[in-house]
C-alpha cells in the first residue's frame, strides 16, 4: 500500500494488461480527480439502488461530469431477491436506450447486489465494457454470479476492474446488523 497524501492509499492491483489501482481514503466519491484516469467514453453509467442514490448518486453525478458527456443514472430496487435476470436486464435495456457503445463506462454504486450485476452486465454487454465498483465490500474482484429461477448461481463470468476506490467516510452504510463494519 501506497501513501499518496491527505491519508489518501493506493494500492497497484498488479495484472498485467489488466492491472488497475484501488483509492482508499476520505471524500474520493465527490471528487473529479478519483476519475481522471478512467478510460475516455462519451457515456458513464451510474447503478444502484434505491437506498444508495438519493444519498450518494448526486455527488458522484457531479464528480463524473467533467470526465463524460454523459452520466446516465440507474436505481435497481434495493435487495437480494432482485439479484435476477429481470432487473440484470434493466441494465442492459438503458445502455441500449442510451446508444450506450463499447466504451461507456459502469460504475457500481453500492453493495454486493450492486456491484455483482453491474459487473455482470460490464462483462457481457458488447463482449465487455470498463467496469468500477465503488463502496467494494468483499474483494476488488470477484466472480459475478447470477441466478437462474430453478437453482442459485449457474451463470457466471468474471469482471476486471479498471479501477476502485473505497471512500473512507462512507464505510459506516457496510453493517452487520446494526454496528459498522469499520467505524470510522
Amino acid at each position: 500500500m501506497t501513501s499518496v497524501s491527505n491519508g489518501l492509499q493506493r494500492v497497484q492491483i498488479d495484472l498485467g494488461e489488466r492491472s488497475y489501482p484501488i483509492l482508499i481514503g476520505p471524500g474520493l466519491l465527490g471528487d473529479p480527480q478519483t476519475y481522471a484516469g478512467l478510460p475516455r467514453a462519451r457515456s458513464a453509467l451510474i447503478v444502484t439502488n434505491t437506498t444508495v442514490a438519493p444519498i450518494y448518486a448526486p455527488a458522484l453525478q457531479a464528480a463524473l461530469k467533467p470526465h463524460f458527456e454523459r452520466v446516465l443514472l440507474l436505481s435497481l430496487p434495493d435487495g437480494e431477491m432482485y439479484k435476477d435476470w429481470q432487473h440484470l436486464q434493466l441494465i442492459f435495456d438503458a445502455l441500449l436506450e442510451h446508444g450506450c457503445d463499447r466504451k461507456t463506462v459502469l460504475f457500481a454504486l453500492g453493495g454486493g447486489v450492486v456491484g455483482d450485476m453491474t459487473g455482470f452486465a460490464a462483462a457481457s454487454y458488447m463482449r465487455g465494457v470498463p467496469f468500477v465498483p465503488l463502496f467494494i465490500s468483499r474483494s476488488v474482484w470477484s466472480v459475478i454470479w447470477m441466478c437462474w429461477p430453478a437453482c442459485q448461481r449457474a451463470s457466471s463470468v468474471r469482471a476486471w476492474p479498471r479501477s476502485s476506490s473505497t471512500d473512507r467516510s462512507l464505510i459506516w452504510i457496510f453493517s452487520i446488523g446494526s454496528k459498522p463494519v469499520c467505524p470510522i
